[in-house]
C-alpha cells in the first residue's frame, strides 16, 4: 500500500470481512511525505472480499480489497 503523508503522524489501519469481522488492527506512525505500508496480515487468510479502513488526522478512507 503506498500512501501520501502531508505531515508527520499516526495511520489506523482496519481490516474486516464482509460481516464486519475484524481480522487486522494496527497503528503505525509515519513521516511526512510518500511511504509503502506493510500490514501484518495472517498467511492463512481466507479467500473473499475485504475493507481496509485507514484513519489518519480525522479523516477516515475506505478500500475494498480483494484476496484470490
Amino acid at each position: 500500500l503506498q500512501a501520501s503523508i502531508p505531515e508527520k503522524g499516526k495511520m489506523t489501519f482496519l481490516l474486516t470481512d464482509t460481516y464486519g469481522r475484524r481480522v487486522m488492527k494496527t497503528e503505525q506512525v509515519f513521516e511526512k511525505g510518500s511511504v509503502n505500508v506493510s500490514l501484518p496480515v495472517k498467511q492463512d487468510l481466507k479467500t473473499g472480499i475485504y475493507i481496509l479502513t485507514v484513519q489518519y488526522a480525522n479523516r477516515t478512507e475506505n478500500v475494498k480489497l480483494m484476496k484470490q
